[in-house]
């Protein structure tokens, strides 16, 4: 390959004007398209900054308990004079201001249960006269009141679990001492705050589709799932699921595309999850998981692209990653991380913008962070924190518009702020706020849509309100850690333009007792796969620590593919290609092939895709792994050697064709079988290709 190459980026969705940019070489002076070892900061983005320091002794305020409404961000905080009260924030040392004194002097006001309600914030609190009861506040001192004194006289009705559903706070609380819970509903004034129904164990309140879903025992039919519309003769039991006086005591309430999904366990059958429609037929058993010793199997109900996504336990897998759409035949693993029986342990599922963000342990790498699009495979390992089997102790996951803030310890920094994009590379700590090994942040993060708050202390403060500031809810760009290789890449535009990049690499990280022919990454294990001549081996090697597992090839190989899951890959040879299990470390099969391999794609459907080396027009070879039989492509033929990539999606290669004429990229469509060719760019011959392809994690770039 030539020091100076062009690079052509495409775009495999736009139209003609779009499908391709030429960088100039005056932008590469700005932005490295290829890797480069850089001394960057840990975050390039916005940086953190201390709000306000509220309590300044050296033990700090502790902020607390966010919620955001009204233009601001709710606390609870303690300013060494009067006690834990409420607090707002607009991100200004100006803008952070006590509401009120509610607990006079430096008694605390024992707020609990913040939650908006229209242009309303209402919470529990304390004022040493009325006991706990329900207070609002307008975001100003003379606004923040009590509502009602439910209970009166000092003694408490403990408002709790409250929830807005259309505008309207519901709650429950015991307004007389001995005799039960009773739901209540509140529009923010003393008159409008009325019970609704006499109701004993009163929980799991929730919205769905409008309506006031929870969990009751009326004395007669025993804990069941109960729905209100406000009314008492429309608060009713949804469904006895266990006749009688018995209880299928409902858990994890929630809302996905119009359904309520929940937990039932029984001693018998095991854990299952249910939905309902709010009737008493719609109210339906979806799958059972059967009995094991774990209290608990079903957990981390989760609602993203209308679909469940949940964390369940089976003799089989051990507590993976699942998902359901309503249906027995829809409720699915997703993938299971840690093989076989033992048990990854995923929680923490966080849905920003359509993908999963969890923590996970595969049972090689520690509890890390992984994300997963709903299929085996788009579920991945975002990145190893803590090298080899350490955790990360990753916690607080938050959504923001562009990515993912969490807390994690890398074992040198403590626990500090991160941020995610999903790659590996946008992965980074954003700054080690107390430096050194010890941790400066409480794991409770709130984004307000202009700030991430949180508490954390720089050591010179004591625990304080910190924020970090973000550009119409975007928090920005990570950048790697130093000596980190990084791939920065230009957006395709409209306006084709040429340039040159020069190729830099890093120094070797292991000598090799063998010459490298081709090599792929498996994210899924951490594993680099190369395959090798004399002997004729595919060779799986660990970087963390230097170790291969190698496996014998019946021929000299000539290129590999890893596949979408990161568990198998498929080697090309002359006439044969050979299918290993990277787990294992084992040679499954070897498939019969009518070409010898210029290219091997092991795509996610059971199929391997070989491009042919010799004569000029052919077509390319599809195999089914399970029957051992060839296809050929309809269509289009391609020209011999053209190499492929396989698209983030699953159902398309796109190839370079570098022929000396025409040029192009190629595109296969293998959601079909035989498979088809599609079409090939608008820029059919017009500019010389280098032979590879490389594609964005995202599917929406083609570079070449």
């Amino acid at each position: 390959m030539p020091s100076h190459v062009p690079l052509v980026v495409s775009h495999p969705s736009s139209s003609r004007s779009t499908f391709r940019l030429q960088l100039t070489w005056f932008l590469l002076l700005l932005l490295s398209v290829i890797a480069l070892f850089l001394v960057l900061p840990a975050w390039a983005g916005q940086q953190v900054y201390l709000v306000k320091d509220i309590n300044p002794t050296t033990n700090g305020s502790y902020p607390a308990d966010f919620v955001v409404g009204l233009s601001y961000t709710f606390f609870t905080a303690n300013d060494g004079a009067h006690g834990e009260e409420l607090w707002r924030t607009d991100g200004t040392a100006a803008g952070t201001v006590m509401l009120k004194d509610i607990g006079p002097g430096d008694r605390t006001g024992y707020v609990e249960w913040p939650t908006t309600v229209s242009k309303r914030l209402f919470f529990v609190a304390d004022d040493g006269t009325h006991g706990r009861e329900l207070w609002k506040s307008d975001g100003t001192p003379q606004g923040t009141v009590l509502v009602k004194d439910i209970l009166p006289g000092s003694s408490s009705p403990w408002p709790r679990n409250f929830v807005n559903v259309n505008g309207t706070l519901f709650f429950a609380a015991n307004s007389q001492t001995g005799k039960g819970d009773e739901l209540w509903k509140s529009d923010g004034t003393a008159d409008g705050t009325v019970p609704i129904k006499g109701l004993d164990a009163l929980s799991q309140l929730t919205a769905a589709s409008g309506r006031l879903y929870f969990t009751a025992d009326d004395g007669s039919s025993g804990v069941e799932l109960w729905a209100s519309d406000g009314t008492a003769s429309g608060t009713v039991v949804v469904k006895d699921i266990v006749p009688g006086a018995g209880s299928a005591s409902p858990t994890q309430l929630t809302s996905v595309n119009g359904s309520l999904f929940f937990v039932v366990n029984d001693a018998t059958t095991g854990a299952q999850l249910w939905k309902s429609d709010g009737t008493t037929a719609g109210t339906v058993q979806v799958a059972t998981f059967g009995p094991t010793s774990v209290n608990q199997q079903i957990s981390w109900l989760t609602n993203a692209n209308s679909l469940l996504y949940f964390v369940a336990d089976t003799s089989s897998s051990g507590r993976e990653f699942w998902k359901s759409d309503g249906t027995a035949a829809g409720t699915v693993q997703v993938a299971d991380i840690a093989s076989g029986t033992g048990s990854s342990e995923p929680s923490q599922l966080t849905n920003v913008n359509g993908t999963l963000f969890f923590v996970a342990n595969d049972g090689r790498t520690g509890r890390e962070l992984w994300r997963s699009d709903g299929t085996l495979e788009g579920t991945l390992r975002v990145t190893d924190i803590v090298s080899g089997t350490g955790s990360a102790n990753i916690s607080a996951l938050t959504a923001t518009n562009d990515g993912l803030i969490f807390v994690a310890d890398d074992g040198t920094t403590g626990a500090e702020l991160w941020r995610s994009d999903g790659t590996t590379m946008g992965t980074a700590l954003m700054q080690d706020l107390l430096p050194g090994p010890a941790s400066s942040i409480h794991p409770e993060l709130k984004f307000s849509g202009q700030h991430v708050f949180f508490g954390a202390t720089d050591g010179t403060s004591g625990f304080e309100l910190w924020a970090l500031p973000t550009l119409n809810g975007s928090v920005g760009e990570a950048s790697p850690p130093p000596n980190t290789p990084e791939a920065t890449t230009v957006p395709a535009t409209s306006t084709p333009v040429t340039a040159t990049a020069t190729p830099t690499t890093s120094s070797p990280i292991a000598a090799l007792s063998y010459r490298v022919i081709d090599a792929e990454y498996s994210r899924a294990l951490d594993r680099i796969v190369m395959v090798a001549e004399a002997p004729d081996q595919l060779h799986i090697y660990n970087p963390a620590t230097h170790s291969t597992v190698s496996v014998a090839l019946p021929r000299p190989p000539l290129n590999v593919s890893v596949g979408p899951d990161g568990r198998f890959a498929a080697v090309g040879h002359a006439g044969l290609v050979s299918y290993v299990d990277l787990q294992q470390g084992v040679l499954v099969k070897t498939l019969n092939v009518t070409a010898t391999a210029a290219d091997v794609v092991l795509a996610g459907n059971g199929k391997v895709y070989v491009s042919p080396a010799s004569d000029q027009w052919v077509q390319l070879r599809a195999i089914d792994i399970a029957t051992n039989t060839e296809v050929l492509h309809t269509g289009y033929s391609i020209r011999a050697g053209t190499v492929y990539k396989l698209h983030p999606d699953g159902r398309s290669l796109y190839g370079a064709n570098r022929g000396l004429s025409p040029s192009d990229i190629e595109k296969i469509d293998i959601s079909v079988h035989p498979p088809a060719y599609l079409y090939d760019s608008p820029y059919h011959g017009d500019y010389p290709m280098c032979g590879d392809l490389w594609m964005a994690e995202d599917g929406l770039r083609i570079f070449t």
